[in-house]
């Protein structure tokens, strides 16, 4: 389906950045997403070269600066675009944010907290009431040693969940990606916990 350039009314293909005809900067679809503005393929294994690459491009392309002396139409599109650049790369660049990213254009969003959400299962929140429980004993005896063992074993687990995600997300399969993604989500706040405590035992010797 075609649209019209909004400097010459000439019909252009929906894709296009610039008007062939008369060169007039086109704002963006909004159905696009994150990938089609980056270039990129809609999947969880990304070229993160590749994404840099396209995005110092665009960047280049559709800077503000570049528009400055432009009318207020093609500047408002430029600004448009450098944001959803800006806001595409920050997402995509990061395995999280683009898992989640993902996930919700796949139909599970993994932020709600509903009945329609995304369920860790029962024996993996037994078991991480059991790490906390361990994490709150260690810190309690001001023990590093345990801490730094129960650290090691949840990293060893959010690679492999992870390794799952990702296997999931090649699958086709996004409720596993999903109940994957929690689980490394779950990983991350526990070994930030580890971290802050970490800090604050060396402030405390400092």
């Amino acid at each position: 389906m075609s649209r019209v350039c909004w400097e010459c009314n000439r019909a252009i293909e929906p894709a296009v950045d610039a008007c062939p005809a008369c060169g007039a900067v086109q704002p963006l679809s909004p159905d696009l997403s994150y990938f089609d503005v980056l270039g990129v393929r809609q999947q969880f294994e990304v070229d993160l070269v590749a994404l840099e690459r396209s995005f110092k491009d665009l960047s280049r392309r559709f800077h503000p600066d570049r528009f400055a002396t432009a009318d207020a139409r093609a500047r408002k599109i430029s600004l448009s675009r450098s944001t959803a650049i800006n806001d595409g790369y920050r997402t995509l660049k990061d395995p999280m944010r683009r898992a989640a990213y993902l996930l919700k254009r796949l139909g599970v969003d993994v932020g709600r907290q509903d009945a329609g959400g995304p369920r860790l299962p029962p024996n993996f929140l037994m078991q991480a009431m059991e790490e906390r429980e361990a994490l709150a004993d260690a810190r309690a005896a001001g023990d590093p040693g345990k801490v730094r063992a129960l650290a090691a074993a949840t990293e060893a687990a959010r690679r492999t969940a992870v390794e799952e995600m990702a296997r999931a997300f090649a699958g086709g399969a996004p409720t596993a990606a999903a109940e994957a993604f929690l689980r490394v989500r779950y990983h991350d706040r526990l070994l930030d916990e580890v971290s802050a405590w970490e800090d604050d035992l060396q402030a405390a010797h400092a």
